[in-house]
């Protein structure tokens, strides 16, 4: 899984598994600490959790639809 973009910001697909703690013991260390100094992944991981809440779906079905989501934004 690749967990940072080319940009060094935390993908999409890793911010849904960061907030349905699906990711391992390191990466999520890694997110945590990227967090800690990145606005704009925060502000990301915000509209993450929104979606994955509003949708409050099967994790499959909230990966397709989070990816369609934010691909459209």
């Amino acid at each position: 899984m690749y967990v940072f973009t080319r940009t060094m910001h935390i993908t999409d697909h890793a911010l849904g598994a960061f907030v349905r703690n699906e990711l391992s013991e390191d990466y999520r260390d890694q997110v945590e600490e990227h967090l800690s100094d990145c606005g704009y992944c925060r502000t990301q991981l915000g509209e993450v959790e929104q979606f994955i809440t509003i949708l409050g779906q099967s994790p499959s079905h909230q990966d397709f639809m989070l990816e369609t989501a934010m691909t459209a934004a």
